[in-house]
């Protein structure tokens, strides 16, 4: 296994660069407990006990948002995860409502925002990161 690159059953994870992972999820999606803490204990391992932001790319088709983020946030103990931002990917009409029902609904603790591209998800967890190192 690469140290800054994981390919589970249901997503890829890799270093985008320093503090910054990205999740691409698989088609056809189906995220279950026994996954979520699997993905998270991934995340956790790329991360190195360190300050991170998340960017999940959730582009591909008939991928739940809800279930797999509701799932993944279930295992992960905000206190001590170190998460201090999450972007999500959502191109598709529908993705983009699931990610906003996400965010305004399950009130996730850290900053938590959608974009259409992956540059602008880049670009604003490298803000969120940078203003986070400053303080």
């Amino acid at each position: 296994m690469d140290a800054k690159r994981i390919v589970l059953s249901f997503c890829e994870m890799y270093l985008e660069e320093p503090g910054i992972i990205m999740t691409v999820f698989s088609k056809d999606t189906d995220v279950d407990e026994s996954a979520a803490v699997e993905l998270l204990g991934n995340l956790l391992k790329l991360a190195q006990g360190e300050p991170h932001g998340l960017i999940y790319d959730f582009n591909k088709k008939n991928i739940i948002i809800r279930e797999i983020t509701r799932k993944i946030s279930s295992v992960r103990d905000e206190r001590t995860s170190k998460l201090i931002c999450r972007a999500f990917i959502a191109s598709s009409l529908q993705n983009k409502l699931e990610s906003k029902h996400f965010i305004q609904a399950g009130k996730p603790q850290a900053e938590t925002n959608y974009f259409s591209t992956k540059e602008e998800a880049l670009d604003w967890v490298r803000s969120k990161m940078e203003n986070f190192r400053k303080n």
